[in-house]
């Protein structure tokens, strides 16, 4: 069994990145941070997001973390084995 704990990066901090869990009215996990922080083969190493608000907002939440505000740069600087990417379409 691998036991390798994946490195996750996250481009767009908006609700289904992690806000959308300050929703009391929802029960189970929704954003993909909350997912990936409860399952115990994941880990976010790094965020990318163009409002260093946001950024701020999630490292609250999350704890220190890698930022960016270009996904380029992350996706150089960073040994990721998941991108989520959550951008409006």
């Amino acid at each position: 069994m691998n036991s390798s704990i994946y490195k996750v990066g996250i481009i767009g901090l908006g609700q289904i990145a992690y806000s959308i869990d300050d929703d009391s009215s929802r029960d189970i996990i929704w954003s993909h941070a909350l997912a990936y922080t409860t399952h115990p083969g994941t880990e976010i190493v790094a965020v990318c997001d163009i409002d260093s608000n946001r950024i701020d907002g999630f490292k609250d939440k999350y704890g220190d973390l890698n930022e960016y505000t270009e996904y380029k740069d992350m996706l150089i600087e960073e040994d990721l084995d998941i991108i989520s990417i959550c951008a409006p379409t």
